[in-house]
């Protein structure tokens, strides 16, 4: 073989092994869509489970937080309104014990009602959200802040009791 022979069949075999590279590394084209197991939901049975007691999930999960703050908030107020001697732990049949659950109640209740007013649902509605923010588990970010008792929330000294 000659010099221009031999680089002939350099570039013919180096073009040859390009294409069956190339024929051996194609992938068949990938569908934009899932494909989903025959007994999976429809995308219209995902949309209604998204709109659970009519609100997406979103909103849900910031009606589950504002209530969780204000859980958090009512029992930091009864405590401050009502402390024990050196420890938060009481007899629940004390008096105190009472009023500070009292307190409590009073005060996640004045909550419930303005975060039902807020988001513009029903108390039964708060509470399926609750029950499926504790199912999922949602966990709310709550930030420990000393909470503002605001005028209307205001309790007798004496105690709702």
């Amino acid at each position: 073989m000659t010099g221009s022979g031999m680089r002939e069949l350099i570039v013919v075999s180096t073009l040859v092994l390009l294409l069956i590279l190339v024929a051996c590394s194609h992938k068949a084209p990938q569908s934009t869509q899932a494909v989903l197991p025959p007994d999976a939901p429809s995308q219209q049975e995902i949309d209604k489970q998204e709109q659970k007691v009519g609100l997406p999930e979103s909103t849900r999960r910031a009606i589950y937080e504002e209530l969780s703050k204000a859980k958090l908030n009512a029992r930091m107020i009864a405590r401050q309104r009502f402390p024990g001697r050196g420890s938060y732990i009481l007899v629940p049949e004390s008096p105190l014990a009472k009023k500070r659950e009292g307190a409590e109640q009073a005060f996640l209740e004045n909550a419930r009602q303005a975060i039902t007013a807020k988001y513009g649902v029903t108390s039964e509605q708060l509470e399926e959200i609750e029950r499926e923010g504790k199912a999922k588990p949602w966990v709310p970010k709550l930030r420990i802040d000393p909470p503002r008792v605001e005028s209307r929330w205001r309790i007798p000294p004496e105690g709702p009791i």
